[in-house]
């Protein structure tokens, strides 16, 4: 039942925004991003890359390489002192090469935005309109400006009051945890969404998947150290009359049962083995807590006329236990006004906090003002923000101008070759596994920049011409108008004949690259076929970078741990015990090699296997299309020196040797350089390692 909604204006202003003016507020300079510290200070030089010198600086691989090394230090004692001792005073204010990119490339985003900002934008691509939109979105922080009227808005369209909520008020709240998935892409209990059914390549399916905000704001709670300053500023933001840590405690508290159903196993990094269900099955697999007239009459109150969901119809759920998220929400009597049997109106509670703490960038530039480094994790935010809107058009923003088609193509190839060279790799398997391996090899889906539906500029321009009228200032409008437009659009899709997406599984990491193991794809976005990872020039340092960053991602697919289900979504195990007990010994093996303790957890297990596959595999491609004693065109280095100081290269960090946190899934930069080279004989013949020095032990870990 709907109750009403009550706010506090003198709390909670529903705009308090300078003038908009959408022309005048698009003129912003990028003096203006150094001097507020956009980028951790780092200046950017005059130059080029590429073919665009207006948009950025011309990168030079041997120069950067050449500032990098230090080679007073002995390449079999430390390989990584020895590729990249100098790296932190020639790179001051950043982290390591990825940060590197990351920077080069929004600082050519930034002038590419000023260069724009006199134009008209009705001209523009919707690349370019994504652009807008995080113009807008740092437009927010930089001239301080606020508007909380969108967040209100669709609390109030549910029908409850915020944060002060009343013991007692009745609302219902499998509605809106329905609701804001399917109508306005926002999945702050559980999401729901229409996408691809990854048994077909043409018919699509309704997903149940758990909470990306959820999850982060309980992790946040439960963060060593305990939550980010930039966290615990939203309440001062919305309530500060509220003493929220206490009252979050509390929730915490009462709803620790519900947490557990809402994040399958009880963890929030856990994801429970996936299923496909009939909504006729509703009833039964939630013991009666739900049942399935109410369940479909929930969400197909949500999709268009003549799109209605029967019994007989399948759900894709990421973890079984997802059919309790919904039914813990309804139980056998009544309306469910609390989390769990207490006193304290909790669900509306949470749920508002979750909502508030994942929009919060969009609606107030005070969330992250009192931070040194305020409009770095204003960026941060913001292209997490504009990337819900729209993923491919954003990155189409921020790299087009930077990779060419041939790096494309380049990537491709290397693609194909790192599947020829995994291949050649099992041969320490039994048979069966062996042909299995050879099965889910051959069944990898690649995804080079951009997935085929949407591989050209027309079908992108057609997919997401909504952004024409949807990015308008202020941002936070343009933000949940554009989530709510992209979510109708996709709900008139279910049961429908339609080319397969595969980008409906994940969002574009800027400069990273991904395996995706419950969908058994692997996704190259273009913002990383740029040095130091893909070296047009240089062809051994493109094996070393790019080919290693191919191969450890297909890597993954064939951990026994880390790569459980099959290209349908589903769980299979599928090494014999044979093999699972010799791959068991290989990383035994290299647990050694990675100094991690016998009786300690071993969280960068599945990063560590992939880096020493990854590296066997790429050296295998080098040594098929390149002589290795031929000079590389890099300092002195012959091809076999560039392919190994290059595979190094790419780990250069300003943290050097320091250890990272005890639960980083990645190992410290200097071990991912070193630990891999400890098993290539090769690289000990091409630096002339004696057998004893430091990165040359005398047991080596057989992978292939």
């Amino acid at each position: 039942m709907l109750g009403s909604f009550v706010l506090a204006p003198s709390l909670f202003p529903r705009s308090r925004a300078a003038s908009w003016n959408v022309h005048l507020d698009r003129q912003w300079h990028l003096r203006d991003i150094f001097r507020l510290g956009l980028f951790g200070g780092r200046r950017e030089k005059s130059g080029a890359n590429g073919r665009h010198p207006q948009h950025g600086r011309k990168y030079d691989y041997e120069k950067e390489l050449r500032t990098s090394a230090d080679l007073s230090v002995d390449p079999c004692d430390d390989f990584y002192g020895f590729v990249c001792g100098r790296w932190p005073e020639s790179h001051p204010g950043q982290a390591n090469e990825f940060t590197r990119l990351r920077s080069d490339i929004l600082i050519a985003a930034m002038k590419r935005l000023e260069l724009s900002s006199h134009l008209d934008p009705e001209e523009f691509s919707v690349a370019e309109h994504a652009g807008e939109a995080l113009r807008y979105c740092l437009l927010t922080h930089i001239q301080k400006t606020e508007d909380f009227s969108p967040f209100y808005e669709i609390l109030e369209s549910f029908g409850f009051s915020w944060p002060q909520v009343q013991d007692g008020v009745s609302f219902d709240i499998l509605e809106m945890a329905v609701g804001l998935a399917l109508k306005w892409g926002l999945p702050l209990l559980f999401d729901i969404e229409v996408t691809t059914d990854l048994r077909t390549d043409n018919r699509t399916i309704l997903r149940i998947s758990k909470s990306e905000p959820l999850s982060l704001w309980v992790t946040e709670w439960f963060r060593k150290g305990g939550p980010r300053a930039s966290f615990l500023q939203i309440p001062k933001v919305f309530d500060p009359s509220i003493d929220y840590p206490r009252m979050t405690n509390k929730l915490m508290e009462a709803c620790v049962r519900a947490f557990q159903l809402l994040l399958p196993g009880g963890s929030v990094d856990t994801i429970e083995q996936p299923v496909y269900v009939k909504i006729g099955e509703v009833s039964t697999l939630s013991q009666g807590m739900l049942t399935t007239d109410r369940w479909m009459s929930t969400i197909n109150r949500y999709f268009p006329e003549g799109i209605n969901l029967g019994p007989d119809d399948e759900m894709h759920l990421l973890g079984k236990d997802f059919i309790w998220c919904p039914s813990s929400l309804r139980p056998r009597t009544g309306e469910w006004r609390t989390c769990w049997p207490t006193k304290s109106a909790t669900p509306s509670t949470r749920t508002g906090w979750v909502l508030a703490h994942h929009m919060g960038a969009a609606l107030s530039y005070r969330v992250l003002h009192e931070y040194e480094s305020s409009f770095a994790l204003a960026m941060f935010h913001c292209l997490n923000l504009v990337s819900e809107m729209a993923v491919y058009p954003l990155n189409w923003f921020l790299t087009e101008h930077h990779v060419t088609p041939e790096a494309w193509n380049t990537t491709g190839f290397l693609l194909e070759d790192v599947q020829k060279s995994m291949s050649e790799s099992f041969d320490w398997m039994d048979e069966f596994t062996r042909n299995v391996a050879l099965y889910r090899l051959r069944i990898i889906r690649h995804i080079v920049a951009y997935p085929s539906v949407v591989a050209t500029k027309e079908r992108l321009e057609n997919r997401y011409g909504f952004l024409r009228y949807t990015v308008r200032p202020p941002f936070a409008h343009a933000y949940v108008l554009t989530k709510r437009i992209a979510r109708e659009q996709r709900n008139r899709l279910l049961k429908r004949s339609m080319a397969r997406q595969d980008d409906d599984w994940f969002s574009i990491p800027l400069v990273n690259a991904v395996f995706l193991p419950y969908y058994h794809i692997v996704l190259i976005p273009s913002s990383i076929m740029l040095p130091p990872f893909l070296v047009s020039k240089f062809p051994a340092a493109t094996y070393g970078g790019m080919a290693h960053v191919l191969a450890h991602e297909v890597s993954h697919a064939f951990d026994a741990d880390g790569a459980p289900a099959d290209a349908n979504g589903l769980y299979h195990e599928w090494y014999s015990p044979t093999t699972q007990r010799r791959i068991q010994d290989r990383k035994d093996c290299l647990r050694n090699m990675y100094s991690v303790p016998g009786n300690s957890s071993w969280f960068t297990e599945g990063e560590d296997y992939a880096d020493s596959l990854g590296l066997k595999v790429a050296a295998k491609m080098f040594e098929r299309h390149l002589s290795p004693e031929v000079p590389s065109g890099v300092a002195e280095f012959t091809n076999e020196q560039l392919f190994y100081v290059s595979s190094c290269f790419k780990w250069c960090s300003r943290e050097g040797r320091a250890n990272g946190s005890d639960f980083d899934i990645h190992s410290e930069m200097y071990r991912r350089c070193n630990a891999p080279l400890m098993e290539q004989e090769r690289f000990f013949g091409a630096f002339k390692c004696a057998m004893g020095a430091r990165m040359r032990p005398k047991r080596h870990c057989p992978f292939a």
